[in-house]
């Protein structure tokens, strides 16, 4: 914005008096919201630290009556994929995608996280993901998210595998894709990734596929594995439905907030008689 843009901006400049009303009582109200937003996702955390608790226990648990085998053990082959140069936008039907470096950020396979392969770039077709896929993260600007994990679900878009994604193929007559999925969110896992990631900070983070390899599982028969799996994964949900209401009321308190700053510097109520609760009905910001 340029100052010509800037200078001609009309502002309600109330008495000296109303202005200093106006800042006590925005104060202490956006305070008081801001408290309330600060206890939604600090139980949004708690949420996070308790299923992850819960998962590690278990994890323990199985191991100590299952021992435990290296990944190397239960898997074929560890590839990452293909990073061409790609257009920012979703792939159309009938269009190839690339899968972003962040597509299992969230801790499962998010397909809409890709971006459009350019018409005249021919599709490298061994990195074509199918249902079942095994994905991990292998670098990132972050290092919680390096080692994520997620299953590729049902998917009728063409979608490649790309570089910064390791697809874990598994011997399936030792190990299932979520019974797998699971324990590696878990902390015992989690720990051996920071601990072997390779790099400074920032997108030079890096995730060894020897390191990958050494990861410990414990050693369930397949037979068993999916019936766990699908108990975590009921688990799994349950917390997912509880941290997306605590983000919807924080979205709620946000806009809440601005609304207020709006309702009061702009004169729409009394803020010598408002008490801040109820303030906004009607108002939009």
């Amino acid at each position: 914005m340029s100052k010509e843009n800037f200078h001609p901006m009309p502002l309600l400049v109330p008495p000296l008096e109303e202005q200093r009303r106006i800042a006590d009582f925005l104060d202490a109200e956006t305070a008081r919201i801001d408290r309330l937003t600060s206890m939604r996702d600090r139980q949004s955390k708690l949420l996070d630290d308790r299923w992850r608790s819960q998962l590690s226990e278990l994890v323990e648990s199985l191991t100590q009556r299952f021992g435990c085998i290296r990944l190397r053990h239960a898997s074929m082959r560890i590839e990452q994929g293909w990073s061409p140069q790609c257009e920012d936008r979703l792939a159309e039907h009938g269009e190839w995608g690339v899968v972003k470096a962040g597509c299992v950020n969230s801790g499962r396979f998010d397909p809409v996280q890709h971006k459009a392969l350019p018409a005249d770039v021919e599709p490298r077709r061994e990195y074509v993901l199918k249902k079942g896929d095994l994905l991990m993260s292998r670098a990132s600007g972050s290092i919680d998210l390096i080692g994520s994990v997620g299953v590729v679900g049902e998917i009728s878009d063409n979608l490649l595998l790309c570089d910064k994604v390791y697809r874990i193929r598994l011997d399936w007559t030792r190990a299932q894709a979520d019974f797998v999925a699971h324990v590696l969110r878990g902390h015992q896992a989690r720990e051996h990734i920071k601990n072997g990631i390779s790099g400074a900070e920032g997108m030079a983070n890096n995730l060894p596929t020897s390191v990958v390899k050494d990861l410990l599982l414990p050693n369930v028969p397949v037979s068993k594995q999916a019936s766990i799996s699908d108990s975590l994964h009921l688990s799994a949900e349950s917390v997912a439905r509880a941290r997306e209401s605590l983000h919807r009321s924080i979205q709620t308190l946000t806009e809440r907030r601005q609304a207020l700053i709006t309702a009061a510097v702009t004169g729409q109520f009394d803020v010598s008689t408002a008490s801040g609760r109820n303030v906004t009905d009607g108002v939009t910001a």
